[in-house]
């Protein structure tokens, strides 16, 4: 029962980002704020679970894992001042739910697959957004941080997908 209560809190969690990213008056450190408390919320799925693919983890791991690359790049259209599209969060939400429905298919393997394809360009993304205001700026440090720290990002989503 635990368990059940716990994929329902997070996948209401998952919910009021997508509501909350789309509000006009929401910034780009708010919305990385939400994408960091998913990626915290899917650790401590895992480890509560115990296994990452134990059959009630799973899914909602699957969800919210793909999740995490989308706000990162909604984040950076925001800190762009560029709008958000409507689809992103909820293909988001999509995406990681085909996977989930792989993997609890025995496909697995096709699924983290997919992660390694498709995740790591979607932080790459959040990385090209993120340097035009860079390029805009004054020789600052933090703006031209930013998209080296996407980067960084990029290759730990694909080390991670590949593990």
């Amino acid at each position: 029962m635990i368990e059940q209560s716990l994929v329902f809190l997070l996948l209401v969690l998952a919910g009021f980002a997508l509501y909350l990213v789309r509000r006009p008056d929401v910034g780009p450190a708010f919305i990385w704020a939400l994408a960091w408390i998913n990626a915290f919320a899917t650790f401590l799925l895992v480890k509560v679970g115990g296994d990452s693919h134990s059959a009630w983890v799973a899914p909602p791991a699957y969800v919210l894992g793909s999740l995490f690359p989308a706000l990162i790049l909604a984040g950076a259209l925001s800190y762009a001042r560029r709008t958000i599209p409507t689809w992103l969060l909820p293909g988001a939400l999509l995406w990681g739910l085909g996977r989930a429905g792989l993997a609890e298919n025995g496909g697995t393997a096709i699924a983290q697959a997919l992660s390694l394809l498709v995740e790591p360009g979607v932080m790459l993304a959040a990385a090209w957004v993120a340097l035009g205001p860079a390029r805009g700026s004054a020789p600052a440090l933090m703006p031209r941080l930013l998209p080296v720290t996407f980067v960084m990002l990029a290759l730990v989503e694909g080390a991670t997908a590949i593990s």
